[in-house]
């Protein structure tokens, strides 16, 4: 499946941020849900000294119209993701603000244990959690080195959405996870690159709230090159890809209207190579020998954005159909 990465741009990296147009979703369907990707039509990287703002904006259909008679309405589905960096310590400690400011639980116990078996750990904040967040990522600005990054996400009914992270910091990458059936697997990658795999769906008694799966994967630099099978019957010579999807590692969870996602890694991370360090690890860029307690470490605020749009009635009369 073709993807087109998301990339987040922080001081002393060398990615880009881009933005994306939007697609839309009818809102009468049932059930909206896809392997979703990203497009960027520009660089827009978050000054290091500004904190993105957490408004999402949000419109309801007129309350004062009949159901029966309401014209169709579209829904826009789009994501803002917030990366902020920080010096080691600052939001791995169970301790951390961040984490006493948003506290809305995974839909199961089991899921939150599961993911911190491999170093995730996730929360779901509200509307109301977006001000003293923010407020609280502020104060961490004002005491400590705090980076950040935002890019603006709109699905491509096309391709599958993804998060590209990045490089690691590991030239060789040993990594550790739990497998759905509570077996521990190992896998060692070289030159990796890491990202994550996002779906979102939305459910018909509930078209506000937002269902988004988000499932990490590690790349490596192509292989040799493979002779393939071509649509038109004939044979192309293409690089071998090489991509490991950790499927028994997914979070599953909804979102409400106006709430977020708060992703980043446990303490753990640190002592064991579990599946999440890379993803939230950086080391120091000084290389070998270099002081472990100079690392730094991220979280990722994701963030649906839902917007109901009036199609024009000229589009939708009789006389426009072909």
């Amino acid at each position: 499946m073709l993807t087109t990465p998301a990339l987040f741009a922080l001081p002393r990296s060398r990615h880009r941020v881009r933005r994306v147009l939007p697609v839309v979703l009818t809102a009468l369907s049932l059930a909206v849900a896809g392997c979703l990707g990203s497009r960027r039509d520009g660089d827009n990287p978050a000054p290091e000294g500004d904190t993105p703002g957490f408004d999402v904006p949000t419109s309801q259909a007129g309350e004062d119209e009949s159901p029966f008679g309401r014209p169709v309405t579209n829904l826009v589905v789009e994501f803002n993701v917030h990366r902020y960096t920080a010096p080691r310590g600052t939001f791995t400690p169970d301790s951390a603000v961040i984490w006493q400011v948003v506290t809305g639980p995974l839909p199961s116990a089991e899921t939150a244990l599961h993911l911190a078996d491999s170093g995730f750990r996730a929360a779901i904040g509200r509307q109301s959690d977006r001000k003293p967040l923010a407020e609280a990522l502020e104060t961490l600005r004002e005491s400590t080195d705090l980076r950040s990054a935002v890019d603006h996400i709109t699905p491509d009914a096309s391709r599958a959405m993804e998060m590209e992270i990045g490089p690691v910091s590991w030239s060789s990458l040993p990594v550790f996870y739990v497998q759905g059936d509570g077996s521990l697997a190992g896998q060692d990658f070289l030159n990796a690159t890491t990202k994550f795999l996002m779906n979102f769906a939305i459910r018909a008694e509930r078209m506000r709230e937002v269902w988004v799966q988000i499932v990490p994967a590690i790349d490596e630099p192509p292989g040799p090159l493979r002779w393939v099978g071509t649509a038109e019957g004939g044979f192309q010579q293409v690089a071998e890809q090489r991509r490991k999807v950790f499927s028994d590692v997914v979070l599953d969870t909804p979102v409400p209207d106006g709430g977020f996602i708060l992703l980043g890694a446990t303490p753990s991370v640190y002592d064991r190579p579990y599946l999440a360090r890379p993803f939230f690890i950086e080391q120091d860029p000084g290389g070998k020998g270099a002081d472990p307690d100079a690392a730094r470490e991220s979280i990722f605020i994701i963030s649906p954005i839902l917007r109901t749009v009036r199609p024009d009635p000229a589009e939708s009369s009789p006389a426009a159909q072909p």
